[in-house]
């Protein structure tokens, strides 16, 4: 049976056997009851220091290693650094014409492939900004957290 497409967040839980850890879950309705299909979990990467804000996009998984300052995307089960970061925490997400914006919680500033798109500052410098989300449309919302990160 082919699986559905994914239903709810992704997660990780213990199924059945002790040794054997699943994720990705996915619901299907039969009559009037539901089964969950669950595909093995595997290790893809490891060696991460603070693996965060974990995106698909063009059929890759993207992640910000905030520790090691890289943002990072995942071809062909190995890491590839796309661009370097100072400081952190900083996110990831896409305009819809495909440019990489990251923000920059350390310059207080949104970036374009490595460009400023936006200077945060002028909003609030005194509180760090954290994760962004960007529309169909372009419209791009970023939060700020309201208290010092690092205190």
């Amino acid at each position: 049976m082919d699986a559905p497409a994914p239903h709810g967040p992704s997660r990780t839980q213990r199924c059945g056997e002790p040794d054997v850890a699943v994720s990705f879950f996915w619901l299907t309705r039969t009559e009037t009851r539901y089964a969950a299909l669950m595909a093995e979990s595997q290790v893809v990467l490891d060696g991460l220091v603070m693996g965060e804000s974990v995106r698909w996009h063009d059929g890759q998984v993207w992640f910000c290693d905030w520790g090691a300052g890289e943002v990072i995307r995942v071809v062909d089960g190995r890491a590839e650094v796309v661009t370097r970061m100072t400081g952190g925490p900083f996110c990831i997400d896409w305009l819809p014409g495909g440019e990489l914006l990251v923000v920059d919680r350390a310059q207080a500033r949104l970036l374009s492939d490595g460009v400023v798109h936006a200077d945060l500052g002028d909003i609030d410098r005194a509180h760090p900004w954290n994760d962004i989300a960007v529309d169909s449309r372009g419209n791009v919302f970023v939060n700020n957290i309201g208290y010092d990160f690092g205190a």
